[in-house]
Formats: C-alpha cells, structure tokens, sequence
C-alpha cells in the first residue's frame, strides 16, 4: 500500500548593521561570514516509518509546498506548513491575566513546515521559528525547492523565506537542508535569493556587494554605480557542507587582482593631480571622500584577491 507524507518550519528576522567606516591605510581581512544558524530544527525526530495512521486533531495543516520521494523508504511525502497548539504551563497560565503578557502573546508567531503523510498526519517536523509580527516586521515561507543538492541520490530541500523589517531591511533568503535519510539537517550557511546561481548540480555563485567606506549608505547601495563593487564566491555541495572553493578559479581571482591594481594606481593618480577649492569646502570634502571609499575599495578587493591565490 502506497503512504503519502508531508513537511514543516519556522524562521526570525534580522536587521543589516549600518555600513562601517574603515581605516584607508590599515585593511583589515575581510571575507564573506556566514550568519550563525537562523533556523533550528525540532529537538525530537519522528521516524519516517511512524506506526500510527490518524492525523493529531490539534496539528493543522496550512499549506502544501512540495512534495516528493525523499527517503529510501519509496514513500511519497508532502513538504507543509502548519500550526501546532503550545500547551502552557499552570505558571504561564496565570502570567496570561496581566495586561503586558497578553500583548506578548499577541505579537508572536511562528512559522512551522514538516513533512505529513497521506492523512493529515506529521511525519517529521522540519523548520519551526518564532518571532514577533508588526507593522514593521513579518516572515513568511516564500517557496520550497527539492533538489539532490549533493548528488548523493537523496533530495534535499531549499527553504526561501520572506523576511521584512526595521530599517527598510526586506529579503528572501534561502536556507539549505542536507537529506540524512529520515533527517535533515540544515546548513549553516544561507544566502539572499538573488544573490547566487547554479553553474552546475553541486557548485553554486554567490555575489555580495563590498561595503562603499566613506560613502552615505544611499550612495554605497544605490543600484549601478561605480561604488556598487561585487564580490564572488563559489561553492560547491559536499556530503553534509557547503564548502568554499574559490581556489579552483584562479584565472578568474587573477583577473580580478590585475583590474584592482590598475584601478588603484588611476585613483592615486587622481589624488595627486587633485587641487583643493578654497571657496567650496563641502565639494572637497565630498570629493575627498570619494577619492578614500575607491582606495579603501581596492585595497579590499586586492586583499581578497591575494588571499585566494595565496592561501596561508
């Protein structure tokens, strides 16, 4: 007899840092960070092969997303957000009289996704997050991807979520999760939507954008323009870890490092032919600062550079 399953998730948001002014002469090491894990999965793994065939009356499900064979088992599974009921506490109960921890209550939510089978039931709890819903933030799950993100013959999934909040922050972000067979785990790991592609199964491309030192963020962040400098990083999907392999481009970093250096040496150039306005003291400054964000910007992107083709 043919089973068919389902799956569930949760997430929070966060707010980007203002860009921060770096000294000219003295660069620190800058490298792409990874954020620490945003998502964290259910502390109890329910067996794919669970006995019981009701759904749990409590556990509603929302939405289905995707839906597949991901276990060895040849069993077909439903990718699902739903809601699950928290029990309270006798001591939580009584907190909930006050007119502060009913405004607490009421600000949070959770987002859950997990894999439920053919009635209704869940299998596997998969993403669970809270977080707190205003005016000003929310989150939601964008899409669900499966996809053998490793090669090894299971599918594993890629989690988009919206995220919307304080200081115009606004993305999608997506989130990676390795198939263990009956588990996943998740990466972490996790980039803008569209800020990487794939250039072949296993290898990703992922772009960010060098912070424009010196600059108004406006300015540094404002669409194409010469202070918009990408940075690109490549990954590839190895067993259970996404791992940075820059190194097998070096053709690509070498012409990078050439383009930087020629780019440092016209901006000293200009610098040097550069002649002070003594009836416009806001223009120099302005001009000044342009001139210190270009070399910062170099100075970084050769560094980088270096840093790929000269591992320590």
């Amino acid at each position: 007899m043919k089973h068919i399953y389902v799956i569930g998730v949760c997430f929070s948001l966060f707010i980007i840092p203002s860009p921060i002014l770096a000294l000219a002469e003295s660069i620190p090491t800058q490298s792409i960070q990874t954020q620490p894990e945003r998502i964290v999965s259910a502390n109890a793994i329910v067996s794919a092969n669970a006995e019981t065939t009701t759904a749990d009356p409590k556990i509603k499900q929302i939405k289905v997303y995707a839906e597949g064979t991901l276990f060895k088992d040849d069993v077909h599974y439903k990718v699902s957000s739903y809601i699950e009921p928290t029990e309270k506490t006798a001591s939580e109960s009584e907190s909930d009289d006050t007119e502060e921890d009913t405004d607490y209550e009421d600000d949070r939510a959770t987002i859950t996704l997990g894999l439920f089978n053919n009635v209704g039931q869940l299998i596997l709890p998969v993403f669970q997050r809270d977080y707190y819903q205003d005016t000003n933030q929310e989150a939601f799950i964008n899409n669900v991807e499966i996809k053998d993100l490793n090669q090894d013959g299971l599918d594993d999934l890629i989690i988009d979520i919206f995220e919307r909040g304080d200081s115009y922050y606004e993305a999608t972000n997506s989130f990676f999760f390795i198939n263990q067979n009956e588990t996943f785990k998740e990466l972490k790991e996790h980039f803008d939507k569209g800020s990487y592609d794939f250039i072949s199964p296993t290898i990703i491309r992922h772009t960010s954008s060098l912070s424009a030192y010196g600059l108004p963020y406006d300015e540094a962040e404002g669409g194409d323009n010469k202070h918009n400098i990408q940075w690109r990083d490549y990954y590839e999907f190895q067993e259970d870890k996404l791992v940075k392999i820059n190194q097998k481009y070096r053709q690509y970093y070498e012409e990078v490092l050439e383009k930087a250096k020629n780019e440092l040496k016209n901006v000293l150039r200009q610098v040097r032919h550069y002649r002070m306005d003594a009836n416009n003291q806001s223009t120099n400054q302005i001009q000044l600062n342009d001139f210190y964000s270009q070399l910062t910007t170099q100075k970084i992107i050769i560094q980088r550079c270096e840093s790929v083709l000269n591992p320590r």
